[in-house]
């Protein structure tokens, strides 16, 4: 997971690792976030805000989000 998260932090929109998302709006990842974190037992191992809105010029009807990982419990999936 160490490994994954540091390549996730590499990742830019400088050099296209980091792309805008054009199925998910920023307000639809936001809220989908928020309510994973409901769920108990979950982590957001990394990511899960928006990228820096000065770094970009990326239009908000389009997703513009750090690389992220959420973990929900499987016990919790199963309910």
């Amino acid at each position: 997971l160490d490994k994954i998260k540091a390549q996730a932090a590499r990742r830019s929109l400088q050099d296209n690792t980091i792309s805008p998302i054009l199925t998910v709006t920023n307000d639809t990842f936001l809220r989908h976030v928020e309510a994973l974190k409901k769920i108990p037992g979950t982590k957001v191992l990394f990511g899960g805000e928006l990228l820096d809105p000065s770094t970009h010029s990326i239009p908000s009807c389009y997703g513009s989000f750090q690389p992220t990982a959420i973990q929900v419990p499987l016990r919790e999936l199963l309910k």
